[in-house]
């Protein structure tokens, strides 16, 4: 069954419908919000908040769109808005890049370069953030994003670029990348 018929009958009553919606979708949207947060608690509560906003408002969505656009772009501006509400009582990262080091003798440098990447990826506003998360780790094409991230598409590849532009000069201020040519 496709997106648009399974939409259908949840509209039309078949209230048990939208549970396929939730396996189909559920990895593909905590990938999105973990990505965008870094926290695998709140993100497993915010995914909860996204399948019941999608729920709400399943009556908005235009079925000549990409279902998976529309419910990504709900995920996304969902969690953008979390986290413009934690910005202003609490930074993502409280903590100066050089300062930004691991004592645990467990930890493989792939970890340590994974954290570092992760914490340059939270100093990103949070759509240069999105952008980037959705084009390398999920994958999306230049015309999906410009659907998913209501942009028009001529201007795509610029963002894209200024937002990696960013996240390399991010990198290359951090002390731990120093050596490393970016």
């Amino acid at each position: 069954m496709q997106d648009k018929e399974i939409v259908n009958e949840v509209l039309k009553g078949n209230k048990e419908k939208f549970e396929m919606i939730i396996e189909q979708y559920e990895g593909l949207l905590k990938s999105i919000v973990y990505g965008m947060t870094y926290d695998i608690e709140q993100s497993q509560d915010l995914l909860q908040e996204i399948f019941l906003k999608s729920y709400l408002k399943l009556s908005s969505y235009n079925p000549s769109y990409s279902f998976k656009s529309w419910l990504t772009t709900l995920a996304r501006n969902h969690t953008i808005d979390y986290l413009r509400k934690k910005r202003s009582t609490l930074s993502i990262h409280n903590v100066d890049p050089i300062e930004y080091s691991y004592t645990d003798k467990d930890n493989t440098i792939k970890d340590e370069y994974n954290n570092m990447i992760e914490y340059a990826m939270s100093q990103l506003d949070e759509n240069d953030r999105a952008l980037i998360f959705l084009k390398y780790h999920e994958g999306y094409s230049n015309e999906e994003l410009a659907s998913c991230m209501n942009i028009p598409y001529s201007n795509i590849r610029t963002k894209i670029f200024r937002a990696k532009e960013k996240l390399g000069n991010i990198i290359n201020n951090m002390e731990y990348f120093k050596d490393i040519e970016v």
